[in-house]
């Protein structure tokens, strides 16, 4: 009805199958293409890359790490609270971490601050919000928090492949800055 329905709500069977459904009706993701082929043809540069997966839902923490997977990510490590990621992010250098907004212990934006002010050590991870509650206050919230962007659920493959090139480019040195939308993405459903 016009809203996005959070993964949580959604049986595994019921997901398999729309997955299935939609990649079955979009050139290039086609049940006929081998995982190796998408792989090699998508994502080989990201096999470099650490991603800090901060998720509290088992479903979405498969859907995310097998998309990344997909996509040749090889190191992933998945949290599921912002209090571990916060730890986590601070013991271990990450290139990027995916944060959900709700989740128990300590939710994303709190988590992403402190992740932002800590000032000893490597590097920061950059952050990526994975949410279903998108608005313009909630880009805003985002971004006096310090995160790079957002990712809004439901999310494809090529959402996701967007997402990391945008934040990797711009991590990588160049001036730019993105938020996944609708808009952003010409194959969307």
């Amino acid at each position: 009805q016009g809203h996005y329905r959070s993964l949580v709500q959604v049986l595994p069977s019921v997901l398999i199958k729309s997955i299935t459904s939609y990649a079955a009706k979009r050139p290039g993701l086609a049940r006929s293409d081998s995982f190796n082929s998408y792989r090699s043809a998508a994502g080989d540069h990201f096999q470099d890359y650490r991603i800090l997966i901060a998720e509290d839902n088992k479903i979405n923490q498969k859907v995310l790490t097998r998309m990344l997977t997909r996509l040749g990510v090889e190191e992933m490590v998945v949290v599921e609270n912002g209090r571990e990621a916060v730890d986590m992010e601070a013991e271990q250098e990450f290139d990027l971490c995916f944060m959900d907004m709700q989740m128990p212990v300590m939710d994303g934006l709190e988590a992403c601050e402190l992740i932002m002010a800590r000032t000893r050590g490597h590097r920061q991870a950059t952050v990526v919000f994975v949410t279903a509650h998108v608005s313009p206050a909630f880009e805003r919230r985002c971004e006096e928090a310090g995160a790079s962007g957002y990712l809004p659920k439901p999310f494809n493959i090529s959402d996701i492949k967007n997402c990391l090139q945008s934040v990797f480019t711009i991590r990588d040195g160049a001036d730019a800055s993105f938020s996944m939308s609708d808009d952003d993405d010409d194959d969307d459903e």
